[in-house]
């Protein structure tokens, strides 16, 4: 969901899988290839505003995921990039539940400390951003940053991009004080 509050300020959110390669062995059979293409179709569709389609898309990706484990970070990529494509489209219920559901099976499939959790976090807090629900919204982004900074380093370039989010939240506030802290 892009956050614009402010002309010249966007909050994007990230997928999972971006901060550490996932282990082979969730990718089982010609499912993983079917989900894989499934999702890639689903974000193509989403990128050209064929938000039907790509909902389809989504959706066919997660039955396919879903037939190889309940628990499976595959799973919560797909359900977050449904739920992106619900904020997109000011869904903003539907796309919480999705969130939700992505954090459940991504603490579960790999632990509270994993950076894909931390993305979660960070696409649930713009989700409150974008809501203007900021006080839950500024904690789900420091639950983040803090995430990320402790399992990857503050040097980690995943780090730098969520520095970046909540200088942006911040200025959204009028908080440039803050804002610059961050950048």
């Amino acid at each position: 969901p892009a956050v614009q509050p402010a002309p010249c300020h966007t909050l994007t959110p990230d997928t999972p899988g971006s901060a550490v390669r996932q282990k082979p062995g969730w990718r089982c059979d010609d499912r993983g290839m079917l989900w894989d293409n499934y999702k890639a179709e689903g974000k193509t569709a989403a990128e050209r505003g064929q938000y039907d389609k790509a909902e389809n898309f989504f959706h066919a990706a997660i039955e396919q995921v879903e037939q190889v484990g309940s628990l499976n970070p595959c799973l919560a990529d797909c359900l977050n990039e449904l739920a992106i494509l619900y904020a997109k489209q000011h869904k903003y219920t539907q796309a919480e539940l999705l969130f939700q559901r992505s954090l459940g099976v991504s603490v579960a499939a790999l632990g509270s400390d994993h950076p894909d959790v931390a993305i979660v976090l960070k696409n649930i807090g713009i989700l409150k951003a974008s809501q203007r629900q900021y006080a839950e919204a500024d904690l789900l982004l420091s639950h983040s940053l803090s995430l990320t900074n402790r399992v990857l380093g503050h040097e980690h370039p995943i780090v730098a991009g969520m520095m970046r989010t909540i200088a942006v939240f911040q200025s959204i506030q009028g908080h440039y004080g803050e804002a610059e802290r961050f950048i």
